[in-house]
């Protein structure tokens, strides 16, 4: 099943220590702070060893079996005879105030070292998180896409050094994956709508809607 998790960070002012910078984010240079500045996505890879997506799959499985109070389904499931929810496509968000492990790895893993390398920042700081799991199984997952939009539309917070990390667990074909537009990032802000029913949210008052783009790319994760 597809799991990605998402992690978002924002600038915030203090001093890191150059020794205890991660080796992923050393290896970014001037050319990829470029690109991302200019693109508003960048793929960086190995940024999370073996082991670690071993354990966040395993705590993955916790929070979908046990959902927090934003838990929802995105492609809305049914309720079985005994009352369990199946559910089709998860989300859930602030799981890391629910899971150890998983504010370990937002606050001390290497993500937020990158995060922080591609906003040419000295530090980042958390700003919460969210999980997307789609089983690949799952007739009703498989048919649901994701509409279209722009992340800081739905956020309570303003600026220009912010940043999404992404962190696929789980392989799948490239069509299965997350889209993107060069460079929208520059552009007007898009109302921001319900990702199950497309409905705009309040705050999308006096923001044009979002559309599906002419061009789009997809970013190899293999």
């Amino acid at each position: 099943r597809p799991r990605l998790l998402v992690a978002a960070l924002a600038l915030h002012h203090a001093r890191a220590l150059s020794s205890t910078i991660p080796r992923a984010a050393k290896r970014l240079t001037e050319a990829h702070v470029e690109k991302y500045s200019r693109d508003g996505v960048l793929v960086v890879r190995n940024v999370v060893d073996a082991a670690a997506v071993d354990e966040l799959r395993a705590v993955v499985e916790g929070c979908v079996a046990s959902p927090g109070p934003f838990a929802e389904d995105l492609a809305p499931g049914v309720v079985a005879p005994g009352g369990d929810r199946k559910w089709n496509y998860f989300t859930d968000l602030e799981l890391s105030t629910r899971h150890p492990a998983l504010r370990a790895f937002a606050t001390d893993g290497a993500a937020a070292a990158v995060a922080a390398r591609l906003m040419d920042s000295e530090t980042a700081t958390f700003f919460y998180d969210q999980l997307f799991v789609k089983p690949r199984e799952n007739e009703i997952a498989r048919a649901a896409s994701t509409v279209w939009h722009q992340d800081l539309s739905y956020w309570a917070i303003d600026g220009d050094q912010i940043c999404s990390v992404a962190i696929a667990l789980d392989d799948h074909a490239s069509d299965e994956g997350l889209y993107f537009v060069p460079g929208s990032h520059r552009g007007d802000e898009r109302a921001p709508v319900h990702f199950a029913t497309g409905k705009p949210y309040q705050a999308a008052a006096g923001l044009a809607p979002p559309t599906a783009p002419a061009a789009a790319t997809s970013f190899d994760v293999s």
